[in-house]
């Protein structure tokens, strides 16, 4: 995402009359999504990102679903997320694993949005069978159902996982 946001502005850079300028302000100058993104580098971005998203197990090399809890209060949205995660963990192990993950609970990116507060578990396997019978079994259960305005909200393969 940051080597695409970063190619992006930097091609809308100086399209008039006049010269452009791109200036980057980071933490992480060394980073390689941003030293790809300042040579304009797109074939060794993705030759080093592929690599990367192959050993951690991401897309296109995995699945992923991501599981959405937002509601009004702060507590009992990390509380229920928190509870998803750890029946997605009990059937995953009753299942046998079957190589898959479930990462977090985590506050979302932007934790929160027109009063509310957001929270995500992410699910991550090579087959899309064993996904969706992972959440199935969480979708089943209480801890799922929308409540004290409270939603949950399910997306395979998201966009934008956070």
């Amino acid at each position: 995402r940051t080597f695409q946001l970063l190619t992006q502005a930097a091609g809308r850079c100086g399209r008039g009359t006049l010269p452009g300028r791109v200036m980057i302000q980071t933490f992480s100058p060394e980073h390689y999504s941003i030293q790809h993104a300042v040579h304009h580098d797109f074939i060794g971005f993705y030759n080093e990102e592929i690599r990367y998203r192959k050993e951690l197990g991401y897309p296109p090399f995995a699945r992923l679903v991501a599981i959405r809890v937002s509601g009004p209060d702060a507590h009992a949205v990390e509380h229920k997320a928190a509870r998803i995660a750890l029946e997605g963990r009990r059937i995953a192990q009753k299942k046998g694993g079957n190589g898959i993950t479930i990462l977090g609970p985590a506050p979302a990116l932007l934790v929160r949005l027109k009063d509310r507060f957001r929270w995500h578990v992410l699910i991550k396997g090579r087959h899309s069978g064993e996904l969706h019978r992972v959440v199935e079994g969480i979708l089943r259960k209480d801890v799922a159902k929308d409540e004290r305005g409270m939603r949950v909200r399910v997306e395979f393969d998201p966009i934008q996982p956070v």
